[in-house]
């Protein structure tokens, strides 16, 4: 039996990203290392607090993926920090 608890698989995906912070008007850039239907691991330069909600948009050159989320794990990386993030809800 497999030591794997996540309930969705993950695929590897890079690409840029952006983060909106609770409403705030400002968003920053993140890198997208991959992805679920469950969630998204990012790579940012300063740090996001956990259960912190979150807007993403992922800008494609003919498609566009927008979700709401919450901030589940954080870690420092070499360059950064490594954020999870959970979808509340997928804009369709």
């Amino acid at each position: 039996m497999s030591d794997n608890k996540r309930e969705h698989t993950r695929l590897p995906f890079e690409s840029t990203l952006s983060i909106q912070i609770d409403k705030k008007e400002t968003s920053l850039e993140a890198t997208c290392l991959n992805m679920s239907a469950g969630g998204v691991l990012v790579s940012i330069l300063a740090p996001i607090a956990i259960d912190t909600q979150v807007n993403i948009e992922l800008k494609g050159d003919r498609d566009k993926f927008k979700a709401q989320g919450k901030i589940i794990r954080l870690v420092e990386s070499s360059d950064g920090y490594l954020a999870a993030i959970k979808y509340n809800e997928i804009a369709h």
